[in-house]
Parts: structure tokens; C-alpha cells; sequence
């Protein structure tokens, strides 16, 4: 929401509350292509989780990046969980 006073502001605000308290890994992965969130969206998300690392990007993808890039999508997923070991 744009705006204090949109229905869904205060459910925003504590969502964002508990981004900002999680302890544990957290990675982040936004399309460059995305029509609704940009990229600086993303490393504001980033930010925002203690727990992750800076925002990687995807090309060749919208708004659904899972669907447009899964394939890319799953083996980035898994390559930042074998990071964790």
C-alpha cells in the first residue's frame, strides 16, 4: 500500500515487523523484468531480513520468475542451500 490509510497497511506493517526480527538464512531472488516490484523493491527486501544476503537477480522473467525461469530458479535455490553447509 501507498498509503497509511489502505486496508491492507497495517497487515503490511507488521509482515514487515516480522522481516525485520527473522534469525534465520533468508535468500532473496527478484526477476530484473518484473512489471510490479522492481529490483530496488527487492534490495530494500534484502535489507530489510537480517538473515539474508544481498538480492540476486534473475533475467528473462516477469512477474513469476518460477514459472518464466524455474529451472534457474530451482538450481540458484540450491546452490545458496548448499552454501549453507
Amino acid at each position: 500500500p501507498l498509503q497509511a490509510n489502505h486496508p491492507g497497511a497495517a497487515e503490511m506493517l507488521g509482515v514487515r515487523e516480522q522481516l525485520a526480527s527473522w534469525e534465520k538464512p533468508a535468500y532473496v531472488l527478484f526477476s530484473t523484468g518484473d512489471p510490479i516490484f522492481s529490483t530496488r523493491t527487492g534490495e530494500r527486501l534484502a535489507d530489510l531480513i537480517p538473515g539474508a544476503g544481498p538480492l540476486d537477480t534473475i533475467d528473462d522473467a516477469a512477474h513469476f520468475l518460477q514459472e518464466d525461469q524455474g529451472e534457474e530458479v530451482g538450481r540458484r535455490i540450491a546452490s545458496w542451500l548448499q552454501s549453507l553447509e
